[in-house]
């Protein structure tokens, strides 16, 4: 009876690892793609400030004017 109990503990801890190794994989596979999202929007983002720039369309957030501070 201990032994059958033993092998179905093991198997149970074997499958259990098997899951924890795919989910580690799928995370990985997430923080990558959001790194990757992260670092195209801050490219967008800064291309589109210095389009608002160029054309004088920036607005600062501290004095509310046009300017190029």
């Amino acid at each position: 009876m201990y032994k059958r109990k033993a092998v179905e503990s093991a198997q149970t801890a074997a499958d259990l690892k098997l899951h924890l190794d795919k989910y580690h994989a799928q995370l990985k596979e997430m923080q990558v793609a959001v790194s990757e999202k992260t670092s195209t929007l801050q490219q967008q983002t800064f291309k589109f400030k210095r389009i608002q720039v160029g054309a004088g369309y920036y607005s600062c957030m501290s004095c509310s004017s046009s300017c190029k501070c």
